[in-house]
């Protein structure tokens, strides 16, 4: 059933979802990463020329976010064996899970389909906050992730007050 993502409601679920990452196949689900942040990007395509930029500036920050307690995930409608032939080749400094959404499920929850909610979909991040909940919220490392998001390329990221975990940060490249 289709769920429209909304800012300030618990992010869709995934559980299981094949990913590539260092030459391997695994699974990947979003409860991996409980008592963390989770930035989750989605791009069209893989070997396209304009995904690579966002892709690799990730790859660059990963450090920095890891860090802060945060997992990168990247995300496209492509199968695990076309993210490890692009991947292995063209990006071999990324090092952190590329999700293979082959059913388009993950997609249609985060709402990044194209207009016909069938096209590839469209770059879009984001931000989820995996932390268990505290007093007064988590929300002291937004201006961080605000910061690396916009280095990373996305200019448009909202902010939300965060009370608990699950919590949504939504940032779409224009």
């Amino acid at each position: 059933m289709f769920r429209m993502v909304k800012i300030g409601q618990p992010a869709p679920d995934f559980n299981a979802v094949t990913a590539y990452r260092d030459g391997e196949f695994t699974k990947v689900s979003l409860s991996d990463f409980q008592g963390k942040w989770v930035v989750l990007f989605f791009y069209p395509r893989d070997f396209t020329f304009v995904c690579p930029t966002e892709i690799r500036e990730f790859a660059k920050l990963q450090d920095d976010f890891a860090k802060c307690d945060c997992q990168i995930l990247g995300a496209s409608t492509d199968s695990e064996y076309s993210h490890k032939a692009w991947f292995s080749s063209d990006l071999p400094e990324v090092a952190y899970p590329v999700l293979a959404d082959t059913t388009q499920v993950l997609s249609r929850d985060f709402n990044v389909l194209g207009e016909d909610g069938a096209s590839p979909p469209q770059a879009a991040i984001f931000a989820i906050n995996m932390l268990v909940a505290t007093p007064g919220g988590s929300s002291y490392r937004e201006s961080e992730y605000r910061a690396w998001l916009r280095e990373a390329g996305f200019e448009d990221v909202w902010l939300i007050e965060l009370e608990g975990p699950s919590d949504l940060l939504i940032g779409r490249k224009p």
